[in-house]
């Protein structure tokens, strides 16, 4: 076989060492079957690491710069992810704009299902292309560092980030997956052992402190970046089988939002979305000053009733007639619109919680009577809660150390009130309406024991934090307060609606005399239409009703768990805060770098020394295996003198620019082993001499 036929063949070390990464990379992403489910991903990715894997095969070896191979790589396992990903359309792997912006079109939306959904995350376009794309830059970034740089050590640091996603979004991974990564980076550690790697060239040793550069400047980049990703995490007190029907009450303010599947919860006809407003199904009253509680039922006073209202309707009011469908009530609680209602049959209810008990969990159907509530100004105005027999419970505002704060934060924003009703909306108004507060599904950064405190200064958060900021400032008021867990109306159906576990979303109830418990809605209007008419901001134009299914979707059906979120607002955290954690970012990079690349030319010049003390067999032994690398093998049989006759042809067919003067290196390096092997003298060349002719040669086959 000629030395140029050897040469288009890959290395068995080589061969060894990208089965190994592709089984190394897998491992890892086994963890994620039940995070995110497989049929999205498993088939793809492990198309896209074949077909990567396959084009490094046939490249490596004929492409001599190590970065081109990698590159290769990169664009056929794409497209191989990317016609698979969606095979009816596989138009996507031509490279035109449309196709480019349909790709990243579907990134987006894999990136969204994970960020918004728990887990298991269901399979939804882009899914695969996101999962895969992940394996497939850690297996190049592997590959181009154990065979391309022959650095393989450095392979681990792609692996390693691999298992981040499992420990950050699982906590738990299997043993096996563990056992078989180890395993595959010590077997791509021992296939690509070279002992000249100890006596390595100047260009060797220069390109393995590069690649390593390149690998901490990926690191301080890559890696802060991927623990601010939204990730998919597991609940409790779920429905079974994930339906995400049944509503959490341990709602934490300092987790952040995460979303189940979208399923329907129930149904309901005789009135528009616009005409019920939102349902609450449970009422919260104890609040720790981070997490609301929910109090057992065992000691509540429970009566039958048809009247699901605790002051008796006005029955001149106009009334309308609303039926619900539930196909099962997991939580043992029946949705009550927050409007005086009667119900047809006697129902179980909880007059101080305002809620209706469930007969059972399966399927079932009421009918309510809606009574209209006054939505005349003066009728509010006139309305004063320190009339009320008032329960301290639902008065109560934690002592963290800044209910002070907070009060005089309610006294500032209520200035000019004229009335309690006008303090309460001020203080809606506020929240709902000032550019400070955004709705994000991530909260902010835990500053202070209070997460009212932290959330009224950060301003991010979603329908939990706003309507528990809201529940304590108007508290400090000596108004009572509470919170209310339910959904939003839902999607109009023709004479009805539809409401789906992304409707749910909390909100304050505030207690007025002869009006009962009243729903107020700070959540921002983006995210939950308008406010109830009671609680419109005068100052806003007569609103339209238009209920979004996915806004506001407070994680009821889940137990949140953190999560951080892409969304956040810079003008809220504060812009000058972005920029200079950037600003630190790329000034530890470089530093990092730096310091990289001092250590390396002491660490060169070191081993420039103690090589040059060395034997001249070394130096012999050295370019005999570089000239094995690039394809000349089985050469431990010739003399020096044969072996420069073949090295020398094989130099001439490289056709390198320094390919006359690494032949003329050859050649003296091989009389100068010839008589140190069998001269009776010995070599008269020094061993700096012949490492010289051996970093020469070494130059010109890209060592």
């Amino acid at each position: 076989m000629s030395a140029r036929a050897d040469s288009r063949a890959p290395a068995a070390a080589d061969v060894v060492t990208w089965a190994a990464l592709v089984a190394a990379v897998l491992a890892p992403t086994t963890v994620l079957r039940p995070l995110i489910d497989p049929a999205a991903w498993w088939s793809i990715t492990v198309a896209g690491l074949a077909v990567a894997g396959l084009t490094l095969a046939l490249a490596r070896p004929r492409i001599r710069p190590f970065g081109v191979p990698s590159l290769l790589a990169a664009a056929t396992g794409s497209l191989a992810v990317i016609a698979m990903e969606n095979p009816q359309e596989r138009w996507l792997v031509l490279p035109s704009p449309t196709a480019l912006t349909a790709v990243a079109a579907r990134v987006r939306a894999g990136l969204e299902a994970i960020s918004s959904q728990a887990a298991p995350v269901e399979a939804e376009a882009g899914l695969g292309l996101v999962v895969a794309a992940g394996a497939l830059v850690a297996f190049l970034l592997a590959e181009a560092f154990a065979v391309g740089c022959r650095a393989p050590a450095l392979a681990g640091l792609p692996l390693l980030a691999l298992w981040t996603p499992a420990l950050l979004w699982n906590g738990q991974v299997a043993g096996a997956a563990i056992a078989v990564t180890i395993g595959a980076f010590l077997l791509v550690l021992a296939a690509q052992a070279r002992p000249e790697r100890a006596r390595g060239s100047v260009t060797a040793t220069a390109t393995t402190l590069a690649c390593a550069a390149v690998a901490l400047a990926l690191a301080v980049a890559v890696v802060p970046r991927v623990a601010a990703l939204d990730v998919p995490r597991t609940y409790t007190d779920i429905a079974a089988a994930g339906s995400g029907q049944r509503l959490d009450l341990g709602l934490d303010l300092r987790d952040d939002l995460i979303r189940g599947p979208n399923s329907p919860v129930f149904t309901y006809t005789g009135v528009s979305p616009g005409e019920l407003g939102a349902l609450h199904t449970h009422t919260l009253s104890d609040f720790t000053g981070r997490q609301w509680r929910a109090r057992s039922t065992a000691e509540e006073h429970i009566v039958l009733t048809t009247r699901l209202w605790p002051t008796a309707p006005d029955p001149s009011a106009a009334n309308e007639e609303v039926t619900f469908t539930l196909p099962g009530v997991p939580d043992g609680r029946l949705p009550l619109p927050e409007m005086p209602r009667v119900a047809q049959t006697p129902q179980a209810y909880l007059p101080e919680r305002d809620e209706l008990m469930a007969q059972d969990e399966g399927g079932q159907s009421l009918t309510l009577t809606l009574v209209e509530r006054p939505d005349s100004l003066d009728y509010w105005r006139g309305l004063d809660p320190s009339t009320l027999d008032r329960n301290p419970t639902y008065l109560d505002v934690p002592a963290t150390g800044f209910e002070d704060e907070i009060a005089a934060r309610a006294a500032e924003v209520t200035a000019g009130a004229a009335s309690p009703y006008e303090q309460v909306l001020a203080i809606q108004n506020y929240l709902r309406n000032d550019p400070s507060f955004q709705y994000t599904t991530s909260v902010g950064p835990e500053h202070t024991n209070d997460a009212v405190w932290d959330f009224l200064n950060d301003g991010r958060g979603y329908c939990v934090q706003f309507a528990t900021a809201m529940i304590v400032m108007v508290r400090t008021l000596g108004i009572e307060a509470r919170m209310a867990v339910g959904y939003l109306p839902g999607d109009d159906e023709g004479g009805g609606g539809v409401v789906r576990a992304h409707d749910a979303h909390a909100w304050p109830q505030v207690r007025f005399p002869e009006a009962g418990w009243v729903r107020f809605e700070p959540t921002p209007s983006d995210r939950t239409s308008t406010a109830p008419a009671w609680a419109s901001d005068p100052a806003d134009a007569p609103p339209t009703e238009a209920p979004s299914t996915t806004a506001s979707t407070e994680p009821a059906s889940e137990d949140p768990t953190t999560a951080t979120s892409t969304t956040a607002a810079a003008a809220i955290a504060g812009e000058d805060t972005g920029g200079s954690t950037r600003g630190w970012t790329l000034a530890l990079a470089a530093a990092i770098v730096a310091a990289a690349a001092a250590a390396g030319i002491v660490l060169t010049r070191r081993r420039d020394r103690e090589r040059r003390a060395t034997s001249i067999s070394a130096a012999w032994d050295h370019a005999l295996r570089m000239l094995g690398r690039s394809g000349l093998d089985d050469v431990d049989a010739l003399t020096p003198l044969q072996v420069a006759a073949l090295g020398a042809d094989r130099l001439g067919e490289l056709e390198t620019a320094d390919g006359a003067a690494a032949i003329a290196a050859l050649r003296s390096l091989a009389v100068a082993m010839n008589d140190h092997r069998y001269g009776p003298a010995g070599s008269r060349a020094t061993p700096e001499q012949a490492w010289r002719w051996a970093d020469q040669l070494a130059a010109a086959l890209g060592g």
